[in-house]
């Protein structure tokens, strides 16, 4: 490795949180960026702005001292790696640097990150979008403790339906919002439903960007990788979820899930995935990876077949994995509905929980943006769901995670 390289590697790998409050200096060409920037520091940085490039950021920083951070402008640079080399010789270890520029390209942005850069944002720089970097990389200057045990970790639910449209996400928003609300565990909610999943719908939020990345690069998974993808719903509650073209999946890499399940565990004490029926080799790692598999269903015939039928899938690929089978939108009726009776003596177990049709109420709390014991606290589908969340709650209290401490005053709370 040349001394160039290796300057950089140290650079970029960070030696530890600094002391008091970080110092951060940033070197942007437009105003509405300084703006933003300037909003977001507040009083949480040691911030200095200033006018300018990557070259402006050698120019000052040659002969001075280099901050602990450092964001700096890429725009109209002819070589930007070349500049990143020499922007690592006048820079101390430890310093972490975010970049920011206009060229919108997956092969550049992972270029950059090979190239030790933290993160990467297209211009315009969404607000919310540089605040979320930014935190990131405070967070890598003070990598997560490890569990020391399976024991642990955190618990991992997946959710998945018999059937379509049997109420799946709302289900999982719910069981989410539940146990870091009302039961304060730090809880990452999940969407793999990259193509139409509504989770981010749910909570009236911008789907995150990030997953997609992780799942076809898992080398890449890493608790930086985490934070700069998810996005906070309130103090506990995070979400991990994208929004790809109908005509684009995901190229899922082996191992992928696994990988992404193992950090997840490290920063939350439960964890909620949505896991959409269309893909089998998602499903079947989504499944290995859980301790608890809820599968939601309708009292319909056709339910009862495809729930019989992921239940098996399920012993087959869920390793020691809890199944529980969860029967919702009771009471709609319609041909082919079953009395809860004959339904459980043909599936071979008792259902789990028994949640009521309330279609109005849903409709309302997902349209406003609400979760349902927000948008719609009384509705006998709120209580059934919220009851059933009380067999995930936590024996003991835990100690509060990276990720809560992370999104903390990140997002005014869903009231």
């Amino acid at each position: 490795m040349s001394g160039v390289a290796q300057r950089r590697e140290n650079l970029f790998a960070g030696d530890g949180p600094s002391d008091g409050i970080p110092a951060l200096a940033a070197f942007i060409q437009d105003d509405a960026t300084r703006a933003s920037l300037a909003a977001i520091a507040g009083s949480t940085w040691d911030a200095t702005i200033l006018p300018g490039g990557i070259e402006d950021a050698i120019d000052q920083l040659w002969n001075g001292t280099p901050p602990r951070y450092l964001v700096v402008d890429l725009t109209g640079v002819a070589d930007p790696f070349s500049a990143i080399d020499r922007l690592a010789e006048v820079c101390a270890p430890g310093t972490l640097l975010l970049a920011i520029g206009d060229t919108n390209d997956i092969t550049f942005y992972r270029g950059l990150r090979d190239a030790g850069v933290a993160d990467y944002l297209v211009k315009p720089v969404n607000p919310d979008a540089l605040a979320a970097a930014l935190r990131a990389l405070r967070i890598s200057a003070a990598p997560p403790k490890r569990a020391d045990s399976d024991a642990d970790k955190g618990q991992i639910i997946a959710v998945v339906g018999s059937r379509g449209g049997v109420g799946v996400s709302t289900l999982a928003t719910t069981l989410a919002w539940q146990l870091a609300k009302a039961d304060q565990l730090t809880t990452m909610l999940v969407d793999l439903d990259m193509n139409s999943g509504t989770a981010a719908l749910a909570f009236d939020v911008e789907p995150g960007r990030g997953l997609s990345e992780a799942l076809e690069r898992p080398d890449r998974i890493d608790a930086l990788l985490i934070s700069t993808a998810a996005t906070p719903i309130s103090d506990q509650l995070t979400l991990l979820c994208a929004e790809e073209p109908f005509d684009s999946d995901a190229a899922l890499q082996p191992g992928a899930i696994k990988r992404l399940a193992n950090e997840l565990r490290q920063l939350a004490e439960r964890i909620i995935i949505d896991v959409p029926r269309g893909r089998t080799e998602l499903l079947r790692e989504a499944l290995s990876v859980a301790n608890v598999a809820i599968i939601v269903t309708d009292l319909s015939l056709a339910g009862l077949r495809d729930a019989t039928r992921l239940r098996t899938f399920l012993r087959g690929h869920a390793g020691d994995c809890k199944i529980l089978v969860v029967a919702n939108r009771v009471g709609r009726g319609g041909k082919g509905a079953l009395a809860r009776g004959d339904f459980e003596k043909a599936l071979g177990v008792t259902l789990s929980a028994l949640i009521p049709d309330d279609g109005a109420a849903v409709a309302h709390a997902v349209n406003t943006g609400r979760p349902l014991p927000v948008g719609a606290p009384a509705s006998k589908a709120t209580q059934a769901i919220v009851a059933l969340a009380r067999n995930f709650r936590a024996e003991s209290a835990a100690p509060k995670s990276l990720l809560g401490k992370l999104f903390r005053r990140t997002r005014q709370p869903v009231r």
